[in-house]
C-alpha cells in the first residue's frame, strides 16, 4: 500500500470516528454536572494497568496522556479502539441496568528523527447521558414530576509532538481543538393536566476552541535492560468559546400517551459565552525491565472548583485519582508457546470525582486487567482491557454505579516514511 493511500485511509477513519464519537458515550446520572463525565485520556494498554501512564515510554506504542513520550517512537504506529459498557444503577428502592458502546479513539504516531516524534488523532474529552425523574410537590401546584435529561459530549482532535532536549529528558505538547454539543433538558410534568400545562426548557450548548496539554519525562537506565521513567503531564486553566441556544415550551400528553406541543414560550439563539476548564496535573513513574515487566503509579488532580459555565459556579469538587498497575511478559522471544509472548496486565485505581451531592463526595474505586496479544513476526498487537468498579453509594439519597467496561484496541506498527534505497 502506498504512503498516499495509507494517509487517505487514516483521514477517512478519522472522519468515521468523529461520527461515532458524536453519539452519547455514557449513561451515568453523575454526568449531569459540569461538562459531563470526563473521559480519562489513556489508551487501552494503560487501562489494563489501572490507568497509570505518565511513566510509559515505548518505541512501538505511544502515550497520548504524556506527549513527551512521542520522541521514543521508532516505528509508525496506528491505533484504534472500541468499548462496551454495562452500568448498573441502584438507589435505596430500585435498580436499573444500562448498556452502550462505540468507537473509543483513533490515533496515529510516527518518528520525525532520532530525537523527535509526533502524533495526531481523535479522542473523547467528556460524555453526557442521563435522565432523572424526581417526584415532588410545589405549593399551590400540587404533585409535580421534575425531569432532568442530558446528552452529548466533547471530543478533541489533536496534533502533538515530543522532543528530547537532553539524552535523558523529553518534553512534549498536544495542541487540540475541543468541540461538541451538550444538550440539557429540564421539565415539569403536572399530575393535574387539566389545570396546568407541562413545561420544558432545553439548553443546547456548542463548544469549540483550542486546548493545550503538555508533558515532560525523565528517563534513565539504572542497569542493563532496567530503566526508570518519571513523568509529569498537565494542562493550564482554559477558556473555551461556547454558543448556547435556549428553547422553552409548553406541552401535554394525549389520552393515547403522545406528546402534543401547546406553544413556544421562549426562543433565544446564539448566546455567546465561555466555559472555563480547570488546570490539571498528573505525576507518575514506571520501572521497566525491557521485554519483561513494567510497574508504575500515577497521582492526578483537577482544580474543578474553578470551573465556570457562562460565569456560573456549579459548585464542583476538586478531583484526584491514584492509579497503580503493571505488566509482565513471560518470554518475549518464546518459540512454540504463544502464551509466553503475551502481555499480562493488572491495575487498581481510586479517586474522588468532581461531583459533590448533599455534602457527600462521590468516590470511585476500580480494578483492571488486560492482555496484549502480539501478531507473529510483527510489532503489531491486539490489546484488551477490562475495568470493574463502583462509584457513589445508595445512602443519603445518592446513586451507586457498578460498572463493567470492556475495551478492545489494535496497534499496527510499520515503517511508512523510510526512503527506499531501491525501486
Amino acid at each position: 500500500m502506498t504512503k498516499h493511500k495509507k494517509l487517505a485511509g487514516l483521514l477517512s477513519a478519522l472522519f468515521l470516528t468523529s461520527v461515532a464519537l458524536a453519539q452519547t458515550t455514557t449513561s451515568s446520572p453523575y454526568s449531569r454536572f459540569g461538562i459531563g463525565e470526563i473521559q480519562k485520556p489513556v489508551f487501552t494498554q494503560s487501562r489494563g494497568m489501572g490507568g497509570m501512564s505518565n511513566g510509559l515510554r515505548s518505541n512501538s506504542f505511544f502515550n497520548f496522556s504524556n506527549p513527551a513520550s512521542y520522541s521514543a517512537l521508532t516505528l509508525t504506529t496506528f491505533e484504534v479502539s472500541a468499548y462496551a459498557k454495562t452500568l448498573r444503577l441502584s438507589n435505596s428502592t430500585a435498580t436499573q441496568t444500562n448498556y452502550n458502546g462505540s468507537i473509543s479513539y483513533l490515533a496515529f504516531g510516527f518518528p520525525l528523527s532520532s530525537k523527535a516524534g509526533a502524533s495526531l488523532g481523535l479522542v473523547p474529552f467528556s460524555g453526557v447521558g442521563y435522565k432523572v425523574s424526581v417526584p415532588t410537590q410545589i405549593a399551590g401546584l400540587g404533585d409535580v414530576t421534575q425531569i432532568f435529561e442530558g446528552n452529548g459530549g466533547l471530543n478533541q482532535f489533536y496534533i502533538g509532538g515530543g522532543y528530547n532536549i537532553h539524552k535523558n529528558i523529553s518534553i512534549g505538547v498536544n495542541a487540540s481543538y475541543v468541540f461538541g454539543s451538550i444538550n440539557e433538558i429540564r421539565a415539569n410534568e403536572f399530575n393535574d393536566t387539566l389545570a396546568y400545562f407541562n413545561t420544558r426548557q432545553t439548553n443546547s450548548t456548542y463548544i469549540g476552541d483550542f486546548y493545550f496539554n503538555y508533558g515532560i519525562q525523565y528517563f534513565k537506565d539504572i542497569r542493563e535492560n532496567l530503566s526508570l521513567t518519571i513523568g509529569y503531564s498537565g494542562a493550564l486553566k482554559s477558556n473555551l468559546s461556547a454558543e448556547r441556544n435556549t428553547l422553552a415550551e409548553r406541552y401535554q400528553y394525549t389520552a393515547a400517551g403522545y406528546e402534543t406541543l401547546i406553544d413556544t414560550v421562549q426562543m433565544a439563539a446564539n448566546g455567546k459565552g465561555k466555559v472555563v476548564l480547570p488546570a490539571f496535573h498528573s505525576l507518575g513513574f514506571a520501572f521497566e525491565k525491557k521485554n519483561k515487566w513494567i510497574v508504575g503509579a500515577d497521582v492526578s488532580t483537577g482544580a474543578w472548583s474553578t470551573f465556570r459555565n457562562y460565569g456560573q459556579d456549579p459548585g464542583l469538587n476538586n478531583s484526584f485519582e491514584v492509579s497503580l498497575g503493571g505488566q509482565i511478559t513471560p518470554d518475549y522471544n518464546a518459540v512454540g508457546n504463544y502464551f509466553k509472548t503475551m502481555d499480562y496486565r493488572l491495575g487498581v485505581n481510586y479517586g474522588q470525582s468532581n461531583v459533590k451531592i448533599n455534602n457527600e463526595n462521590i468516590n470511585q474505586v476500580g480494578v483492571t486487567a488486560g492482555l496484549g496479544l502480539p501478531f507473529q513476526r510483527s510489532g503489531s498487537k491486539i490489546n484488551l482491557a477490562v475495568e470493574v468498579g463502583q462509584r457513589g453509594k445508595t445512602g443519603g439519597n445518592l446513586i451507586r454505579e457498578e460498572y463493567l467496561n470492556i475495551h478492545f484496541g489494535i496497534t499496527f506498527n510499520d515503517k511508512w516514511f523510510v526512503k527506499r534505497r531501491y525501486d
